[in-house]
């Protein structure tokens, strides 16, 4: 792991919440380093405000991030296309979390609406919002 910081460095940090029952949840953010100490950095959070300010993060709770390693645009988007297996995945805000797979055996966009698109599994067919659903396998 690499530990040499400096000025302007993105990093993702991490912290962590303690509970009562025993378990410990880790939280982990992005930020870019303001000034480098011997134990600790100054780390100021990403995309935020102007107004933002800068805390202090323990060396050994940040990393830096190689920023020439990630792509910032995929050279090519590979949506899903009819007969490709398909994984459907949505949060769905207050509804539980819906996943299923199956093949993408039609798609519908009509302006003005969002584009959907039908999996059958089996003999089960569902209709899904066609941005929730990403390649498993493309079809041969």
């Amino acid at each position: 792991m690499q530990k040499d910081f400096k000025k302007g460095d993105l990093v993702v940090y991490s912290g962590y919440t303690d509970k009562i029952e025993g378990l410990t949840t880790a939280h982990y953010k992005l930020g870019i380093v303001k000034a480098v100490g011997k134990y600790e950095i100054f780390v100021i959070e990403q995309n935020n405000s102007i107004f933002n300010t800068s805390f202090r993060v323990s060396k050994e709770c940040a990393q830096v991030i190689d920023r020439s390693t990630i792509s910032h645009r995929p050279r090519e988007t590979k949506r899903p296309k009819l007969g490709d297996l398909v994984l459907f995945y949505n949060e769905g805000g207050h509804l539980d979390t819906q996943e299923s797979h199956g093949v993408l055996i039609s798609k519908t966009s009509i302006p003005g609406q969002l584009e959907s698109a039908k999996i059958r599994k089996g003999i089960e067919e569902t209709t899904h919002s066609y941005r929730d659903l990403i390649v498993l396998e493309h079809n041969k």
